[in-house]
């Protein structure tokens, strides 16, 4: 039996969180927490790891705006956990999410005929891991889940989790990232709220 690894206290704009790091069968991530997680209702946020956006600012991509938008639904609400996996490319990993950018470019087209033309499914994450997360942080069956995207509450429910709400994060965003916006709606079913 591995030892369990401590919890760090993590500061962030949002406020402060309580952060583990988290081993499974399907990967490895982080658990920020905040509040009580393992009791009511609280607010869960599954989130893919995506370094263009995230470390590079990448304005084509709105995954660091979620990041921030569900760190600030977290604290507003005061209980809750985002869960962060080291899913690159919606799972599919950097290397092929390069050579997917890199026909983007090439030929003017999106992600997910870009996917397409490798062989593979525009989104090839494996939510167990989340699950199983949210299961040694003790989340209650009820969550309040944080998402644009259908399927991701799909998966969730299957797990065994009982989606009791549902929160959208609403984003100002710049020309690029709406149009990738929309192109997650009308190709894969996600709601797109922004405020421009």
């Amino acid at each position: 039996m591995k030892p369990e690894l401590p919890t760090v206290s993590l500061q962030t704009e949002a406020g402060h969180f309580t952060v583990r790091y988290h081993e499974c069968a399907t990967g490895k991530g982080l658990s920020l927490s905040m509040g009580s997680v393992d009791g009511g209702v609280p607010v869960v946020r599954v989130q893919s790891s995506c370094v263009f956006s995230e470390s590079f600012h990448s304005v084509t991509c709105d995954c660091a705006l979620q990041l921030q938008g569900a760190l600030r639904a977290i604290a507003q609400d005061g209980n809750g956990v985002l869960v962060y996996l080291y899913e690159e490319g919606r799972g599919a990993g950097l290397s092929t999410k390069i050579r997917a950018m890199a026909l983007e470019e090439q030929d003017g087209i999106d992600t997910v005929e870009a996917f397409r033309r490798l062989g593979l499914a525009p989104d090839l994450r494996d939510y167990r891991g989340a699950t199983t997360i949210l299961h040694e942080l003790g989340v209650s069956s009820q969550i309040a889940l944080i998402t644009n995207n259908p399927a991701k509450q799909h998966y969730i429910e299957a797990a065994g989790f009982k989606v009791e709400r549902i929160i959208t994060l609403t984003f100002a965003v710049n020309p690029d990232t709406a149009a990738y916006l929309r192109m997650k709606r009308d190709r894969l079913g996600h709601v797109y709220i922004s405020m421009e």
